[in-house]
């Protein structure tokens, strides 16, 4: 390994000279302890979040068909993800249990802080230095088998303060990763609370008895605007998330890249219905930002027809129980995820259709909900970002704990 290019990932012109650099090996082993007796000690799994438990007795989490090849990992221990460089995660295990042999888990020397070095080896995961000195077969969004191997991993550099310093340092992130996260939970809680108080609406609507029931081709138009396709023109296709969670856009293609589906233009205020994944939620309102884009021929495109049916209204509906129930009961199938929906048959199906009013109310709260829903993402980006950099300085001694330190 080229040593410059580890040192080349940090400015460390501004660091104390009580700061020394040292090479991973030096300070720290990976464990390969094979697990003795697993029916006393917990199934652990790494994931973004942290650590946690599996529940093997109600077949929940990550169930191994045999534990023989599992790594015993103790309180206190670190363990890390070398396998996934672009989103993976490190973590202090809480328990003492097995987990997969896939991870690293550290044996720490005992002149390091191992609060501070978890912080260190994010930032590594921040700053895709972990990534840069991967090896394998990366695939177009960076995942694939791309792995840091111990090698490389050993051979990194971490510059690092005394160790009062170290645990100044760590107990200073942990006050405000722990205000971060709250703040985060808390414009998480607020969407969660929007979203039931919408559901709450259409399920009084549902329940109540005095709620005609039109069929759904009654009140909507099923569109196709197909392509004119031209090699030369350039054309952005779009996707959907399930569970009603929105429209993402795939880079932009000439058409002579499109391959051989045929494709239809999106506008603004169309509803659309997954053909593929309709029984798993994937419903959305086109907004403004995907206006003129195109959609596979596997997406449903509706127009509500406005005088008898508003579009964030059967949106909610459909995401709704019942809603969600009719998507599922129009898509058969059973081989895997196979289960296109029957857009002919929906058509036909019967769906509470509430008087006007009643239907602005639950628009009001979609256009309430859509509107937070930006702002809160935009913010819990800006938190995370300013938690990432926040560690990455002060691992590396960029910026130094003070009371003035925000």
């Amino acid at each position: 390994m080229n040593s410059a290019i580890s040192k080349n990932f940090y400015d460390i012109s501004n660091t104390s000279k009580d700061w020394k650099e040292i090479r991973l090996k030096y300070i720290m082993s990976i464990s390969d302890k094979k697990s003795s007796d697993f029916n006393n000690e917990k199934n652990l799994s790494l994931t973004k979040f942290g650590i946690v438990i599996n529940d093997i007795e109600n077949n929940k989490g990550q169930i191994a068909e045999s534990y023989e090849k599992y790594i015993s990992i103790k309180k206190n221990q670190i363990c890390m993800n070398p396998m996934d460089l672009v989103s993976g995660w490190v973590d202090i295990s809480p328990y003492d249990g097995i987990i997969s042999p896939a991870y690293y888990t550290f044996i720490l020397s005992g002149r390091f802080n191992n609060k501070f070095i978890n912080y260190y080896l994010q930032s590594n995961y921040f700053r895709k230095t972990f990534f840069t000195l991967g090896k394998g077969v990366a695939s177009h969004d960076n995942y694939g088998r791309w792995v840091l191997t111990p090698e490389e991993f050993k051979n990194i550099f971490i510059y690092y303060p005394p160790f009062s310093k170290q645990q100044q340092i760590a107990s200073f992130l942990d006050t405000k990763s722990l205000l971060i996260s709250t703040l985060i939970e808390k414009t998480q809680q607020k969407m969660e609370l929007l979203k039931e108080k919408r559901l709450k609406l259409i399920e009084d609507i549902i329940l109540n008895s005095n709620t005609k029931r039109i069929q759904l081709r009654n009140v909507v138009n099923l569109i196709k605007r197909p392509i004119q396709r031209e090699d030369n023109n350039t054309y952005t296709k779009i996707g959907m998330y399930n569970w009603g969670k929105g429209i993402f856009k795939y880079p932009s293609e000439k058409g002579s890249e499109l391959g051989d589906s045929s494709f239809n233009y999106i506008n603004e205020g169309d509803l659309l219905l997954s053909g593929q994944f309709a029984w798993e939620g994937s419903v959305s309102i086109v907004e403004k930002e995907e206006d003129n884009c195109i959609s596979s021929h596997r997406f449903h495109i509706l127009n509500c027809e406005k005088t008898k049916i508003l579009k964030e209204y059967l949106w909610s509906y459909f995401t709704s129980q019942e809603g969600h129930f009719l998507l599922s009961e129009n898509s058969p199938g059973s081989a895997g995820r196979n289960r296109p929906l029957n857009i002919d048959k929906l058509l036909k199906e019967k769906i509470p259709v509430p008087l006007m009013n009643k239907q602005m109310e639950i628009q009001s709260l979609v256009i309430e909900n859509r509107k937070y829903e930006k702002y809160s993402k935009r913010k819990i980006e800006l938190l995370k970002e300013y938690k990432q950099s926040l560690i990455s300085s002060l691992v590396i001694g960029k910026i130094r704990v003070s009371k003035n330190t925000i």
